[in-house]
């Protein structure tokens, strides 16, 4: 399972919600918004602050493990409609996969602090 930004997409910084909002899409097939909290971002990521330009370099140096993550997720979302009976649990409860517009995705148990 590949999981990459979606075509055309940028990461877009959301001040309201303290988030950064990203679509991604899954082997070229499937597709989901999600969002980042910038707290999630300065705890596992190293963001400095919550300034836009911090949360978005440490969105960046951290994007293949949060696109990983958003993958696991939108593919356990996804799995009935491709004939799975069964998805793994997933513990990643900051990081959001949301059906509406946005979901989130956490790393508590997937993503150590950087060092």
């Amino acid at each position: 399972m590949s999981a990459r930004l979606a075509p055309g997409t940028h990461p877009a910084v959301n001040q309201d919600n303290e988030a950064i909002e990203f679509a991604v899409t899954v082997d070229d097939e499937e597709s989901g918004r999600f969002a980042i909290s910038f707290d999630t971002l300065q705890d596992h990521f190293g963001a400095a602050s919550k300034l836009p330009d911090d949360v978005l370099r440490a969105f960046h140096a951290g994007e293949k493990r949060i696109l990983e993550v958003a993958g696991r997720k939108l593919g356990a979302a996804t799995a009935g409609k491709r004939g799975f009976s069964f998805a793994p649990p997933i513990s990643d409860n900051r990081l959001t996969f949301v059906q509406r517009p946005l979901r989130r995705v956490g790393f508590s148990a997937y993503a150590p602090s950087p060092s």
